[in-house]
C-alpha cells in the first residue's frame, strides 16, 4: 500500500543539517501572463537563496517534494527526474488542469549547501523541461528531463541595436510598475535607448530610488550600424 506523500515523509531535522548540510530547492514556472514561479524547497522550513533584478532574496517555501535519482536508459537518451509533490490540498492539480499537466514547462533543480548560502554560485544546478505528468488523489508525479540542446533554436533572441528585448516592467527589465510613482511618470515604453535613459532619470530624480536605467536597457547599442554598399 503507497503511502500518502506528507510533510513528514520528506522533512529533514535540524540535527541532520549539521550532518548533511543541504537542501533540494526547485523553480517551477507556470505560462500565466506573465510568468508565474513557484519556489519550493523539500527542507522543513523557508530558504534563502539568490536574489531577484530587484535585489530581493529569492524565498523557496518548504513543500513536500521526493526526487528520484538520475536516470537514463541504455539507448542512450537524454537523463530523467521524477519527482513527487503532494496533492493533499488539491493546489497543484488546479494548475495542472489549468496548463496541461505544465508539460514541456522549464524546471530548476539545485542542490546547496547551507554554508553556502550565501554564494548564488555554489550550487549544484540541473536545468530541465517537465515531459510528462502524472497525478493521483495524494500526489503529482512529474517525469523532468535535460533540455535538449538538439531541439534548441539557436540564437534564441535577436541582437537588435536600439531596441529593448525584455517584456516592460519583468523582472529582466526592472522598472517597477507596481510603484504608482513610476507607473503614473511612465505608464508605457517603446523600447528604445532614450525611454530606458528617461525612465532612469524618474527613478533617480522623482522617485529617489536607486538608478537602474539604462543599464538595464536589453539592446545592444555597440552593435555597428550597417553600411551600405
Amino acid at each position: 500500500m503507497t503511502q500518502p506523500l506528507t510533510n513528514q515523509s520528506v522533512r529533514l531535522s535540524r540535527d541532520l543539517t549539521m550532518v548533511y548540510p543541504w537542501v533540494w530547492l526547485y523553480d517551477i514556472e507556470v505560462p500565466t501572463t506573465p510568468p508565474t514561479r513557484y519556489r519550493l524547497t523539500n527542507y522543513d522550513r523557508e530558504v534563502n537563496f539568490g536574489q531577484n533584478s530587484a535585489g530581493v532574496p529569492l524565498t523557496y517555501s518548504p513543500f513536500p517534494v521526493v526526487q528520484s535519482a538520475v536516470s537514463q536508459n541504455v539507448e542512450g537518451e537524454l537523463p530523467q527526474i521524477q519527482l513527487q509533490v503532494s496533492n493533499e490540498s488539491l493546489f497543484v492539480r488546479e494548475i495542472l488542469e489549468q496548463y496541461d499537466g505544465l508539460i514541456g514547462q522549464p524546471i530548476v533543480i539545485r542542490l546547496v549547501n547551507f554554508l553556502e548560502l550565501n554564494n548564488p554560485s555554489a550550487a549544484l544546478r540541473f536545468d530541465g523541461q517537465i515531459v510528462a505528468c502524472k497525478a493521483g488523489f495524494d500526489r503529482v508525479t512529474w517525469n523532468v528531463s535535460a533540455l535538449n540542446l538538439m531541439q534548441s533554436v539557436l540564437p534564441s533572441q535577436r541582437y537588435i541595436r536600439g531596441h529593448c528585448r525584455f517584456r516592460y516592467g519583468d523582472d529582466r527589465c526592472g522598472y517597477d510598475l507596481n510603484n504608482g510613482t513610476l507607473l503614473a511618470a511612465h505608464p508605457t515604453c517603446d523600447k528604445s535607448l532614450m525611454a530606458c535613459e528617461e525612465r532612469g532619470d524618474t527613478e533617480a530624480a522623482t522617485a529617489g530610488l536607486v538608478r537602474l536605467h539604462p543599464g538595464r536597457f536589453g539592446g545592444w547599442p555597440g552593435i555597428p550600424r550597417q553600411g551600405r554598399r
